[in-house]
């Protein structure tokens, strides 16, 4: 049996391949499980619209400079995105992106370029995509599609412990005595990190405690549901720490050896301790007691913090994070064994690329670039090209068109691009902007190294030969091969070999040793706890930043008092048959059933008498999205909307303005919205 990684979420399930079947395998994430999407895994890659080689736009052909154009080769016509390309190899594609960027570069400067995505492929091909972006191109404009998800934890994190990753793995989840979920439904979005949590429940006293906005599946199962009203996530945090310091709950020795800045932090805890308690009071009382609650227990009992978008996709979403760093470190919740936090990263390899280095800020293994060298994170390159500051753009497996908020403002932006190139497996919204396609192998046609939610360096292998497609570092290769000859790589295991060398957190961590183990693979770094020699910090310790919640609760109370009668707040979630932007998973026989689902909304069953004809459209600032059909919820929040990120226009309604103040993730947690129906 053939052993990879499923392709889709960042719980990185380890899959057999055998007979043409996917099969459950024992590996150290998966635990011999997989959730639907996972089975039917390998069952989009014969789709009919199957990307299969590379493609010029008819428009961009018409207009490209007489000498390319002589010396390249031009195949069938194509329709994509109602857009007519024209068949072309790789290597003449490779020839006209290298002539292209040559000319740019000339016109423009270097400032003239821009690199995103790296999520869905494989590390090595991220790894060679900014190394092309930093050492070929000489800029820093490289982000990823974490810059829509989970920033902020990067974020948040990097500040308190000097990284941004987790700090556990799925088998400290099943051997802790407390989880405190927030901001996330793993039963529906992670369901095979969620159902290890279950079968451990069964075994073990493990109480799990969640807090979201709305019931969900995963509150469905936990023995203490909160529902906070929306923007609450960090005023409720930190009244959980202004109780732990009020009752003396925290561990001081503990705080006194490994932290800085804990007295100050207290002295804010202490200095707005009314303020806090008359903001919820007056708001929502019953959530004072709640925190006391979990204040006690977290503080007595061996503990993990987990969370997701719903943390993250907020104005306040890295001291969120930040928040939680903290009430991990009160708690001494960090260096115990079967304690620590863990994002729950969306992506297959989210984590991987953030790793990689496609970032704005830092280079390959979290090496911080200094402020006047940091490059663009996406909502200012998306400007940028607007205000024709940036006239190049590649893209690797991400649909700007709708995965980003503001996706008409990001349609015209992209028509101020001289060339826009597309790397996928499928003809996404995006390929209807560009001049230049390339047909990707998928991750079960490519050997490659991904790395999932718990810091896990998978190596998958290819389960299906594809010999017509090329991967993602083969094409970046070949561009580069036109412009330097530098990049003489051959292998994967020739780019992982360099990347192992040059990257602190990857020393030890070889293609052998991976290949050795298949299902049980190693976290990044080779330690047994990520912690043992101390933070990632400069002093090995982690720090407290003390931040006022006076500008958060002000925040919320404006954001509330502006919603006018007629509106509610709209916010965006996942659902367990389908993946994203349903680029594969809808092209999966057996999961097109669950496609109509995607145009559902959810609301109370208060509204029923109200919403007689069950169908409506969402409507902000004059843009309307629709028609939804309404599913009406038992015991569900009033005034809240809730609509699946899925859907290909909902993104239409969201600003790419408005979001977390560091990192720019969209707030696609909170928005005001009218119901206008059919």
């Amino acid at each position: 049996m053939q052993i990879g990684v499923c392709p889709f979420c960042g719980v990185g399930c380890e899959i057999g391949f055998e007979n043409g079947k996917i099969h459950r395998v024992n590996g150290v994430s998966s635990d011999h499980k997989l959730c639907i999407k996972g089975l039917f895994a390998h069952k989009f890659i014969d789709a009919p619209d199957r990307l299969k080689g590379a493609y010029i736009s008819k428009d961009f052909l018409e207009n490209i400079n007489e000498n390319i154009r002589k010396k390249i080769e031009v195949g069938n016509k194509v329709i994509f995105q109602e857009k007519e390309f024209f068949e072309i190899s790789y290597k003449d594609a490779a020839f006209i992106v290298a002539e292209k960027i040559k000319e740019i570069k000339i016109k423009y400067s270097e400032k003239a370029f821009a690199f995103i995505g790296g999520a869905r492929t494989n590390c090595e091909s991220v790894y060679l995509f900014q190394k092309f972006a930093r050492e070929i191109i000489k800029t820093n404009n490289i982000d990823n599609c974490a810059r829509v998800c989970h920033s902020p934890s990067l974020k948040g994190l990097y500040e308190v412990f000097g990284t941004g990753a987790s700090s556990i793995s799925y088998k400290d989840l099943e051997n802790t005595e407390v989880i405190l979920i927030i901001g996330a439904n793993p039963f529906e979005a992670h369901p095979v990190i969620f159902k290890r949590i279950l079968e451990a429940k069964k075994k073990k006293d493990i109480k799990i405690i969640t807090v979201d906005i709305v019931p969900t599946k995963t509150t469905k199962y936990s023995d203490k549901e909160i529902l906070i009203p929306p923007l609450f996530n960090l005023p409720f945090l930190r009244l959980i720490s202004l109780f732990i310091y009020e009752n003396k709950l925290f561990d001081k020795k503990f705080l006194e050896k490994h932290t800085n800045n804990f007295k100050d932090y207290f002295e804010i805890l202490k200095r707005e301790k009314e303020t806090l308690i008359k903001f919820f009071k007056k708001y929502e009382p019953s959530l004072i007691s709640e925190a006391r609650e979990i204040s006690k227990l977290i503080s007595t009992k061996k503990t993990c913090f987990i969370w997701g978008l719903g943390v993250t996709e907020h104005i306040f979403g890295s001291e969120t994070v930040m928040e939680i760093a903290y009430l991990s470190l009160l708690t001494n919740n960090i260096l115990r064994k079967y304690t620590g936090v863990m994002p729950l990263r969306g992506q297959n390899n989210v984590q991987g690329a953030c790793d990689m280095g496609a970032l704005p800020n830092y280079l390959p293994g979290y090496a911080p670039l200094s402020k006047e060298k940091e490059g663009l994170k996406t909502p200012e390159i998306i400007k940028a090209i607007k205000e024709n500051k940036i006239k190049f753009l590649w893209i690797m497996g991400e649909d700007l068109l709708h995965s980003h908020a503001d996706i008409d403002y990001i349609d015209q932006a992209l028509d101020n691009l001289e060339l826009l190139v597309v790397n996928d497996i499928f003809p996404v919204k995006i390929v209807k902007k560009a001049h230049i396609v390339f047909g990707i192998k998928s991750t079960l046609e490519k050997d490659g190294i991904y790395i999932n939610a718990e810091r896990r360096v998978h190596l998958g292998k290819a389960f299906i030969e594809n010999k017509n497609l090329l991967d993602d570092w083969e094409v970046v290769k070949l561009v580069e091969n036109y412009l330097k000859g530098s990049f003489k790589y051959k292998t994967n295991k020739e780019i992982w070999h360099e990347v192992e060398n040059k990257v602190d957190i990857f020393k030890g961590i070889t293609y052998e040793l991976l290949e050795k183990n298949m299902l049980n693979s190693p976290q990044w770094p080779l330690k047994e706890h990520i912690f043992e020699d101390g933070f990632f910090t400069k002093d090995k310790k982690a720090n407290f930043i003390p931040f006022s919640i006076k500008e958060v609760l002000n925040y919320i109370e404006t954001s509330y008092k502006n919603l006018k009668e007629d509106e509610f707040i709209l916010t965006t979630v996942r659902f367990y048959e389908h993946y994203n932007i349903c680029s594969q998973t809808e092209r999966i026989e057996n999961l097109k059933r669950y496609n109509e689902k995607i145009n559902e909304i959810l609301i109370s069953k208060k509204y029923m008498k109200k919403l007689k004809k069950r169908e409506v459209y969402l409507e902000r600032n004059g843009k309307k999205v629709g028609p939804f059909k309404i599913k009406f919820k038992e015991h569900f929040p009033e005034n809240i909307v809730v609509a699946y990120m899925h859907h290909k226009e909902i993104n239409k309604l969201f600003s790419l303005d408005k979001g977390d103040k560091y990192t720019k993730t969209y707030e696609f947690k909170f928005l005001p919205i009218r119901l206008i129906e059919k």
